[in-house]
C-alpha cells in the first residue's frame, strides 16, 4: 500500500530528456534534498539504531547465560505460595510453612527445601 504513491509518480515522469543525455551524469546543478529523501535517511537511521541496539541485548543475554551462577540450576522445582492473611495469622502461617518443608522433604528423591520470601509492593497488588 506504502509503494502505490512511489510508483504512480515513477510512472509520470519524463524519460525522455534523460536518455538522450539532457542534463545528464555531468549536470552541474546541486541536487537538491526532497522530504522523500530525508524521510527515506531517517528511516534508515532509525533502523540502524534499532538493529544496533537489539544486536546488544542479545549479546548482554548471551552473557548472562554464560555466567554461572555458583550453584546447581537442574533439577530445582520452584513453586509459588500465596498465604491468605485473612486466614492465616502469624503462627499458624508459619506452621503450616514448616508442615509444607516436611511434607516436600519426605518426596523420593528430594535432596533440599527451602522457601523465601518475595514482598511486592502495593502497585503489583492491584
Amino acid at each position: 500500500m506504502f509503494g502505490i504513491v512511489p510508483s504512480w509518480q515513477g510512472t509520470k515522469a519524463d524519460l525522455v530528456p534523460a536518455l538522450k543525455e539532457e542534463g545528464g551524469v555531468f549536470d552541474r546543478r546541486a541536487p537538491r534534498l526532497s522530504l522523500r529523501s530525508l524521510l527515506v535517511v531517517t528511516q534508515l537511521a532509525l533502523a540502524m539504531i534499532v538493529l544496533i541496539g537489539a544486536g546488544l541485548c542479545i549479546k548482554s543475554l548471551r552473557n548472562l547465560l554464560a555466567i554461572d551462577p555458583g550453584y546447581q540450576t537442574e533439577s530445582v522445582l520452584m513453586a509459588p505460595l500465596e498465604i491468605d492473611q485473612k486466614k492465616y495469622n502469624e503462627a499458624r502461617g508459619r506452621a503450616l510453612q514448616q508442615q509444607i518443608i516436611e511434607r516436600l522433604s519426605s518426596i523420593p528423591g528430594a535432596e533440599g527445601v527451602s522457601y523465601g520470601l518475595v514482598m511486592r509492593s502495593a502497585a503489583a497488588a492491584i
